[in-house]
């Protein structure tokens, strides 16, 4: 199940520059019933390179589903689905996801949206791992698999005063996202 997992969310690290190692959250930054939707982020989007398509839904009032669309290796398109939720610390917004029959935890990404374009920063493996090795923030670094993995262990309210605290060294890489449509929140 942990390799299945990891090569799903590989497509949305890969176009951050960070596929093969991932650091996850044991849930979400806020509960997804405080969320709200951005009404900046439902639409169709696309990488620069015009390789990957990333279409994001209002699900609910509260959450979105996220599925990612690109060409694979042999040829086929591989699509990819999540479900995300947003919360916001200290006014800097964050997208919680979590692949679709993932037991794994969630992905953290930092975000700005502004027009026609979203700047997507995803929590730096390497970063939350020297975290953990220096013990700022309770977790584990799997170094043994093919895909590296950093699993933080604390509460939601620890790790978010920890985020918070450090976000200019946990969120470093970014990918730009261009709306190509957009479509409007339930």
């Amino acid at each position: 199940m942990r390799r299945r997992t990891t090569n799903r969310l590989l497509s949305l690290l890969a176009v951050l520059g960070l596929a093969g190692c991932v650091a996850t959250l044991p849930q979400p930054l806020t509960p997804v019933a405080s969320a709200k939707i951005d009404k900046a982020l439902p639409g169709t989007w696309r990488d620069e390179e015009r390789t990957m398509t990333v279409v994001v839904e209002a699900r609910d009032r509260h959450s979105l589903n996220i599925t990612v669309t690109e060409p694979s290796a042999d040829g086929q398109t591989r699509v990819s689905h999540y479900q995300g939720h947003t919360s916001i610390l200290k006014g800097v917004r964050y997208l919680n996801l979590h692949g679709g029959d993932s037991g794994e935890g969630y992905l953290l990404l930092r975000y700005s949206a502004g027009g026609d374009a979203v700047e997507l920063s995803l929590l730096d493996p390497e970063a939350a791992r020297a975290a953990v090795r220096r013990g700022e923030i309770a977790g584990r670094a799997d170094d043994s698999s093919y895909a590296p993995e950093v699993h933080l262990a604390a509460d939601a309210k620890t790790i978010a005063a920890f985020v918070a605290k450090h976000q200019s060294e946990l969120f470093k890489k970014s990918v730009r996202l261009l709306r190509i449509a957009t479509s409007p929140p339930k």
